[in-house]
């Protein structure tokens, strides 16, 4: 149940808005790591975002989320005590939420997302992974939590051989 929730984490256009769903640390000093690199795990905190949110709920069960704005100056801090800084400068995303859990997100600009073990991050990239995507993604998640990468276009990186 925790992954479903965590990972809504890694898109920055999301972090002002899951910030009020998602439990947070005690304090800035009690950082959350979650399982998105191999053989360590990933802090994700961010600043200065400013993003606005709109939220439709339809009759049919479907739940549409759109946001957009400044990207957030994101900070990825790996278990090992490494850390990088990551400017998103401004994105986009439309998530829909289908009835029984599943969900599609369509992200535009520059956003990260974590991926764990067991998701499908595209044929060149191997779970768990953290990648900054720079143009359009499309991904979905099963209501079992899984990812899957349907389409990207334009540049991507691995932030896992950074950290």
């Amino acid at each position: 149940m925790i992954r479903n929730a965590t990972r809504r984490l890694a898109p920055p256009t999301l972090l002002a808005a899951l910030m009020l769903i998602v439990p947070q640390a005690a304090s800035a000093a009690d950082p959350v790591f979650y399982p998105a690199c191999p053989g360590f795990d990933v802090a994700v905190s961010g600043v200065r975002g400013n993003q606005d949110v709109k939220v439709t709920r339809e009759k049919n069960g479907l739940v549409t989320t759109k946001a957009g704005g400044d990207g957030f100056i994101l900070t990825l801090t790996s278990s090992k005590g490494t850390s990088i800084t990551v400017p998103t400068n401004g994105s986009n995303t439309t998530t829909t939420k289908f009835p029984g859990g599943a969900r599609k997100d369509v992200l535009t600009g520059q956003n990260v997302f974590l991926y764990f073990s067991g998701d499908n991050a595209g044929g060149t990239t191997s779970t768990p992974a953290t990648v900054l995507y720079t143009g359009r993604v499309v991904i979905t998640t099963s209501a079992t939590g899984v990812s899957t990468l349907e389409s990207a276009s334009g540049k991507q990186q691995n932030l896992c051989t950074l950290l």
